[in-house]
């Protein structure tokens, strides 16, 4: 149920900025329109399944393990993202997501902090606009067709061995120390959950940038 919560927390800070187009605006609005009628579809689903195991139509789920998927903390620096500038407006980033949705409410909302903005939708496309367009951030989803985030990062960090590329994992599920090990061993500089305020990940992602 968290992938619909990516696409709509970012449409709603657009939302809220008084500077952003209408039209913008406009197609944030109908991307929520749509995650709400997929949530309800998942609640449904749900509610469907929980009525099977009750009559006794499906068996009851064994207990996962506890700890295995903990949310990662908030960050306090997302309030310095919405009041002044950013210090590095204009720069390139490269989104690799193969939702659209999330591509359009991600890109918008870069767009708006006044970055130069490019989408790809997976892992092999990722390397190939990286190499060609050389961009300052690739944000890359980690469950992508063809090549994951975390092979997309080991292969661009090998092509980038100064570090010139910020490597931001984007993830919806929760995010626990194993996730970020395995993130930090591939190449990324930081892990952010896609579901988490916008401003917290933006924060997050400049902060890697200024290092």
């Amino acid at each position: 149920m968290r992938n619909p919560l990516a696409p709509l927390r970012t449409s709603l800070e657009l939302l809220k900025r008084p500077t952003v187009p209408d039209a913008t605006k406009e197609r944030a609005r109908s991307i929520m329109e749509r995650q709400v009628v997929e949530l309800i579809g998942l609640i449904d689903r749900l509610q469907s399944i929980s009525r099977a195991m009750r009559e006794g139509r499906l068996p009851a789920p064994s207990p996962a393990e506890p700890g295995t998927m903990e949310a990662s903390e908030p960050s306090n620096a997302a309030q310095s993202s919405s009041d002044k500038p950013s210090r590095d407006r204009g720069a390139r980033v490269l989104v690799a997501d193969d939702s659209p949705l999330v591509q359009q409410s991600v890109v918008a909302l870069l767009k708006a902090e006044g970055y130069e903005v490019r989408t790809v939708s997976d892992g092999i496309e990722a390397l190939s606009a990286a190499a060609e367009w050389l961009p300052r951030y690739v944000l890359l989803d980690l469950h992508m067709p063809r090549l994951s985030g975390m092979d997309a990062a080991r292969q661009l960090r090998q092509s980038d061995p100064g570090r010139e590329m910020v490597l931001v994992m984007m993830s919806g599920v929760a995010l626990n120390d194993s996730w970020r090990t395995h993130a930090a061993l591939a190449g990324f500089d930081i892990c952010v959950d896609k579901t988490a305020d916008p401003l917290e990940w933006l924060a997050a992602m400049r902060a890697a940038g200024a290092r």
